[in-house]
């Protein structure tokens, strides 16, 4: 009979032996049958069963005599506290050091033959023993000690029987064991059931009576283990006590914080704390069982594992209880409510558990203080274990890593240095994950245990940055460690990878800020040490590097390596020392030049190599520029004054900061000379010589520039107000009156002032724009009348030469000609012209009366319209009152010469438009035009005379007038 679970991943079977019949479980993972369980019953039963339609685990058998047993199996990892996997296998258990080799699943390093199938089995590592107790499915136990982690190679592809223990009683069906201690292991038991009643006895005595107990086991081997070797015989075990038990319990696990202690938890969650009675002293007897309600969780885990705890300085175990809703408990409250597997990190060190890694069922991997559950402080910091949608520029800040496979179990870790999450995918391979919270714990544990090789390897190995090195306890600690840290790690590859990547950030409190915390204080004491006198206290890169040199020197024999990797420092220093690295070579190139046989030449590479190693690791313009040394600069300086076309050749060729500042300043001085205000202000900037910019900026007048310089500069408000009112001034001054304005509105807050400047910045550029209309028309208007005037005098020449035409046909082209306009255009053949009727349609005629008034050029009326529109442009009445208003005004507020400025302009306005009216009626009625007699120049100057002191100029002020 061959069933499948509802899940369809265990197929269960009865199968009939000799003897008895026995159900067996087989689990399929990575191509290979696992035979996970078998359970024995008497042939007489005739047992049978079936798998529950809705809960995987759970198995329903019953016997022909009535009795029906409910198991609920759950999947206990076989990956031990050490990443020692045993897996289970009918009657094999397959060892593997995960540790070691992550060999994949079904292979393994060797494996343990056992008499039959295996049941159950517990793990003791600790003081150096390695012990494995084994529970068979015919009730026998077995146990086998196992040799020291480090010699393991040798036992690769071996197989080792082992038998079963002596025991004078029955042990019963075992349902837990764990080990209390090297020698002492506790079981649960039950009695009185079919299955348990075909288990082989090993002696005379009878079962006890129904029920499940507790019990006590004591081992003693009657051989010796040999170093190296596995031991998997000559063991006895007897029951030194033994319990009765009411109810079910649930799990098993031993009391980190008390010898031969464990905690037992019973169906319902209540725990119990179990003591064994080796531990119990004289006086008063303690009871075996103790509640502890603080610690027990609010229904059944199935999961269960404990790890020790300070609190309030005082040691308090921490109790993990795994339920079958995915609700992880911790000592009375749930820490977690979709958790699917889970298990804890430890440095190694002191075998303190620092953290507890928790897999969700959405796949996310949370790696968890134990310091933020003793707190309380996991809601807000780990956002309750749920995933949260972040942007992009947080991704960083997330504290949970995302597992790749769907379903995958969290199987083990790989403790200390190696700081890797062991998970197993559901097609049963599996995978390692690095979380980096874990590999800085790690890192940060070797440096503060001095490792300090070790924690470099570590850096590399997982590509973190180099500075942790450094920044783990501050910069200025490390100064003190330099010479210790350059004598372990004793790898000159490795310490020039570590130079090259050190800089002023300190990467604990930026890019690993939320990963882990400082082991030490961050501020550290400046070592007072006389060695690091020359380092500069505020540069931690010039610092470390000088210190790193200086332990190369001291710690480190000569070698060529070594003086590349003592240029490195010096190249890598913050500002590079390009010029003591110059020196280590021109010394090299002296032992070379002179051809001696000094010993120590062998110890340094050639002086070609070291320069390419030094211009390899620095900017060539700045090696240049230091080989060359200050001596030349003064005369390059001096030759590009005097050569300004240089400065700019002189800019491409010099690439230090401090003397490309002397390079601008002294071309900003050249520009400032010759009256190159602007260019000079903008290289004046460049060089961030702001003074003299906002000196240039305001020998040019550009107001905008000199107050954004003078914010550069930070003045105060006080400066800024007064440099702008002498900017205002200077602006009214020079007869910009619109820029004045402006000053005056943003900077001064003067509005009353601002707002006259801004009305006489207007009426300037509206008269003056009107002054430039006036000429354009005037000279419109003599162009046309000039044109017009030689075209009737051509015309009349040509009549009187043409003597065939009768009067008729002269009258007719008199007539026609009449009415053209300076652009008119006829055609004539022989002696006939062209004539096109004059004769005005009535809807022209309306056009026309709406087109009265424009400038139509080449139209007949142009010469009139002109005339019209200069007529129009003459100073109303009421602009005549505001003017006069306006240049009182400006005077009473001091701005004499913008009202000065303003009068001048308008009566130049006035002059020309009068004077241009004058001269066109004067031409008008006359057949030529004098351009000496009818020019605007001769009739302006004609109108002054006459109009001057007239009505149409009343409203001058005369304090203002022009001399």
């Amino acid at each position: 009979m061959l069933k499948w679970n509802c899940n369809s991943d265990l197929l269960a079977a009865v199968v009939r032996c000799e003897s008895y019949d026995s159900i067996k479980i087989w689990f399929f993972s990575n191509n290979h049958w696992y035979l996970k369980q078998e359970i024995r019953y008497l042939r007489q039963d005739g047992v049978r069963f079936f798998w529950d339609p809705t809960k995987p685990l759970q198995m329903i058998c019953w016997t022909l005599g009535g009795q029906i047993t409910i198991y609920n199996f759950v999947w206990i990892t076989a990956v031990m506290e050490n990443s020692i996997a045993l897996v289970i296998d009918d009657s094999k258990i397959l060892v593997t050091p995960l540790s070691v080799s992550l060999i994949p699943p079904p292979m393994y390093l060797s494996n343990l033959k056992f008499p039959c199938a295996v049941r159950d089995m517990a793990f003791f590592s600790k003081m150096a023993k390695n012990r494995l107790a084994v529970s068979l499915s015919d009730g026998s136990l077995c146990v086998v000690e196992l040799p020291a982690l480090d010699t393991w190679e040798d036992l690769e592809g071996k197989e080792f029987s082992v038998e079963a223990s002596y025991s004078e009683t029955t042990f019963g069906s075992f349902v837990h064991l764990i080990w209390l201690d090297s020698h002492v292991l506790l079981t649960i038991s039950h009695f009185g059931f079919s299955h348990s009643s075909c288990f082989q006895k090993t002696s005379s005595s009878k079962d006890g009576p129904p029920g499940y107990y507790l019990q006590e086991i004591e081992l003693v081997c009657s051989e010796d283990h040999i170093p190296g070797l596995v031991t998997c015989s000559g063991w006895h075990a007897e029951i030194s006590n033994q319990i009765s038990l009411e109810r079910p319990v649930i799990g098993i696990v031993p009391n980190p914080a008390k010898r031969c202690s464990a905690f037992v938890q019973f169906d319902g969650g209540n725990v119990f704390q179990y003591d064994s009675k080796l531990v119990i002293t004289s006086g008063a007897p303690l009871p075996y069982l103790q509640k502890h309600d603080d610690m027990g969780f609010s229904m059944s885990c199935p999961w269960m594992s404990v790890v020790p705890g300070e609190d309030s300085g005082s040691s308090k175990p921490l109790l993990f209880g795994l339920d079958s809703n995915s609700r992880l408990h911790v000592s009375g409250r749930i820490l977690c409510n979709n958790c699917s597997s889970f298990s804890f990190y430890s440095n190694y060190a002191d075998q303190v558990i620092t953290h507890l890694i928790i897999l969700t069922k959405q796949d996310l991997l949370f790696i968890v203080d134990i310091d933020d559950i003793l707190h309380g402080q996991l809601g807000a910091k780990y956002e309750n274990f749920m995933p949260i949608i972040k942007k992009r520029n947080e991704e960083e800040k997330r504290n949970y890593i995302n597992v790749w496979e769907r379903g995958a179990k969290i199987v083990g870790v790989l403790h200390g240095d190696e700081a890797a999450v062991i998970i197993q995918t559901t097609r049963g391979n599996l995978e390692c994950i690095y979380p980096r919270k874990l590999v800085l714990t790690s890192i940060v544990n070797a440096l503060v245990q001095r490792r300090f090789k070790d924690a470099l390897l570590m850096v590399r190995r997982h590509r973190i940055d180099f500075n942790v090195l450094v920044d783990y306890c501050g910069w200025q600690a490390f100064l003190q460690s330099a010479n210790e840290f350059v004598k372990e790690v004793n790898h000159l590859s490795y310490i020039t990878e570590f130079v090259c990547s050190i800089k002023n950030e300190n990467i604990m409190e930026t890019l690993y800020k939320n990963y882990i915390s400082l082991p030490c204080p961050k501020e550290a004491k400046v070592a007072e040490s006389g060695d690091f006198r020359g380092s500069d206290a505020n540069s931690k890169v010039c610092s470390v590097l000088l210190a790193i040199r200086k332990a190369l020197e001291d710690q480190v024999v000569e070698s060529p390596v070594r003086e590349l990797c003592i240029l490195t420092t010096l190249a890598r220093s913050d500002p590079p020392a390009l010029e003591e690295g110059l020196k280590r070579i021109k010394v090299i190139r002296e032992m070379e030049l002179l051809g001696s046989d000094d010993p120590r030449r062998i110890s340094y590479p050639s002086a070609e190599e070291a320069l390419k190693h030094l211009l390899w690791l620095s900017d060539s313009e700045a090696v240049y520029e230091a080989a060359l040394g200050d001596a030349y600069h003064a005369d390059c300086m001096n030759l590009m004054k005097n050569n300004p076309e240089l400065f700019l050749l002189g800019l491409q060729l010099i690439t230090d900061p401090t003397k490309r500042r002397q390079v601008l300043e002294a071309w900003g001085d050249h520009l400032h000379g010759i009256k190159c205000f602007e260019e000079a202000a903008t290289t004046y900037l460049c060089c961030s010589s702001l003074e003299k910019a906002l000196k240039a900026y305001r020998a040019c007048g550009n107001w905008s520039g000199v107050l954004t310089v003078a914010g550069l500069i930070k003045l105060g408000k006080q400066e800024i107000m007064q440099l702008a009112q002498e900017l205002c001034e200077e602006l009214q001054a020079l007869g910009k009156p619109g820029e004045a304005a402006k000053i005056a509105l943003e900077y001064c807050g003067d509005v009353d002032n601002g707002v006259n400047l801004l009305c006489a910045s207007m009426l300037i550029g509206e008269y003056g724009e009107g002054l430039e209309k006036v000429g354009k028309y005037l000279v419109r208007y003599l162009a046309v009348r000039q044109r017009r005037l030689l075209l009737a005098a051509k015309l009349q020449s040509d009549e009187q030469s043409i003597n065939e035409i009768d009067d008729d046909t002269a009258s007719e082209a008199s007539s026609s000609f009449s009415g053209m306009s300076a652009y008119t255009t006829g055609t004539r053949k022989g002696s006939a012209a062209s004539i096109s009727s004059s004769t005005p349609s009535k809807a022209r005629g309306m056009r026309r009366q709406r087109n009265k008034g424009k400038i139509r050029a080449g139209s007949p009326g142009e010469e009139m319209a002109l005339v019209e529109h200069l007529k129009g442009m003459s100073l109303t009445a009421g602009a005549k009152r505001e003017l006069k208003s306006l240049l009182v005004s400006l005077v009473m507020l001091g701005m004499e010469d913008i009202a000065r400025k303003l009068q001048r302009v308008v009566e130049n306005f006035q002059l020309s438009q009068v004077a241009a009216v004058k001269l066109a009626e004067d031409t008008m009625p006359s057949d030529s035009i004098d351009e000496h007699a009818h020019s605007l120049e001769h009739y302006i100057k004609k109108v002054r005379k006459e109009l001057q002191h007239s009505e149409a100029f009343s409203w001058q002020s005369k304090v203002l007038l022009s001399p």
